[in-house]
């Protein structure tokens, strides 16, 4: 055992590296239609994800032996409810999203960052390019008689935008904001281009609004700002946020399901994705720790993605992780997410906080909360609460504009001075 202590020492960071970079681009190819084309791709690409993920379960178990079980309450509680997840359904996603989390533990997320970015856009490039040369089938799916949408070679049309979204947030973060012009406006162009072929509004919106976000912290004195935002009454706020959106969406829910004419607008303005919630909870109840609950996407007729009658999947996150895992996860989960913005505000990591917010936006129209492929920033949570990422000047924005305007006036007077 202690030879195997010191090899995960020795190399534990490459391994890691290695490894994620593998699950990363097999999780992305398992989202494209050469799935569709050759079926036994998904058996390789599972088989190849689970045995990766495997190793990384050793991390975990050495880093649990090494200390001695002591100070892992989170991680152990966490195994335990994926476990029971596990047992309850037979759903393995739960226990696998724990792998990805506890084997993160410690590593910089700056390097997982930076280095998944490159991963993840060199693949998505691929994919895309054989989408649209129509290499692998690129298909399409109609808003409306006027609205056409593809999926650029990914098994549905949001898919692409999704995908760039995350891919956006992992260069925002490896950078911490410093994107040349250049960049930023090749951002713009693709993002628009993504919205245009793809008509993914709600990525679109959040990817625009990172965009302005960092145009803000290049040209902005935000450091005034940093005694407000650490303020009492927005830090219990920002807090508690998770907490609010769960709220707010089972509220909304509850009114949708009296009629209420204004959740009743609501629902149509969200696709009806109350209505398919409220199907689905009726159905099997709020269960302790998931169920089998199934949903019915679309089928694919002649290279088009047709929704069925009979069409049922919940694009919130917490109904779907509510109906898919329980209740008991669930509460896991916002507690979590709660704690990661208490520490993210405790070690000035602004940029992770600015981050999550912004998938904690998305979590109301799509589920992808707990989808690691989509979510990146979960692989940061153990180390930043583990206090392995964090305490960084880089990371926080307000030092970065203080500090801007410190040395130009320090530049300033040093040339005064030199001048006489």
């Amino acid at each position: 055992m202690k030879r195997v202590f010191e090899f995960l020492e020795q190399y534990r960071e490459k391994l890691y590296l290695i490894l994620i970079s593998i699950i990363f681009v097999c999780r992305i190819l398992d989202s494209t239609t050469i799935v569709n084309q050759v079926p036994a791709f998904h058996l390789v690409f599972s088989i190849i994800v689970y045995l990766s993920q495997g190793f990384l379960l050793v991390e975990i178990i050495a880093d649990l032996i090494e200390n001695k079980f002591k100070n892992n309450a989170l991680t152990i509680t966490f195994f335990v409810l994926s476990m029971l997840v596990l047992i309850f359904t037979g759903n393995i996603s739960a226990f696998t999203l724990f792998i990805m989390i506890a084997s993160a533990k410690r590593i910089s997320f700056s390097k997982i960052s930076n280095t998944i970015f490159y991963v993840l856009i060199i693949t998505y490039a691929f994919v895309v390019f054989l989408g649209i040369t129509n290499i692998i089938p690129n298909l399409i799916n109609y808003r409306d008689e006027n609205t056409v949408r593809y999926a650029l070679g990914f098994h549905y049309v949001l898919v692409p935008a999704t995908l760039y979204l995350t891919i956006l947030i992992l260069r925002v973060y490896s950078k911490k904001g410093d994107l040349s012009l250049g960049e930023i406006l090749a951002h713009i162009v693709i993002v628009m281009l993504l919205y245009f072929l793809t008509d993914s509004r709600c990525d679109f919106f959040l990817s625009a609004l990172l965009l302005v976000g960092v145009l803000v912290a290049k040209f902005v004195k935000l450091y005034k700002l940093e005694k407000f935002i650490q303020s009492k009454a927005v830090k219990i706020i920002c807090i508690s946020l998770p907490a609010i959106i769960m709220v707010g969406s089972f509220l909304l829910l509850y009114l949708y399901s009296k009629d209420i004419p204004f959740a009743v607008k609501i629902n149509s303005f969200l696709g009806n994705r109350l209505g398919y919630a409220l199907k689905a909870i009726q159905e099997v109840g709020i269960p302790l720790f998931g169920s089998n609950f199934k949903s019915i996407t679309g089928v694919i007729i002649d290279g088009v993605f047709v929704q069925p009658e009979n069409y049922i999947f919940l694009d919130n996150s917490y109904f779907s992780i509510l109906v898919e895992k329980g209740i008991v996860f669930l509460l896991f989960v916002v507690f979590i997410y709660s704690l990661v913005i208490k520490r993210c505000f405790d070690t000035k990591n602004y940029w992770l906080l600015g981050l999550v917010f912004i998938m904690l936006f998305q979590s109301f129209i799509e589920p992808y909360l707990i989808y690691y492929e989509y979510n990146v920033l979960l692989l940061a949570f153990w180390g930043v609460i583990y206090k392995n990422e964090g305490n960084s000047k880089e990371l926080n924005i307000f030092y970065q504009t203080k500090n801007d305007k410190t040395m130009s006036k320090e530049l300033q007077s040093g040339q005064e001075c030199k001048g006489e």
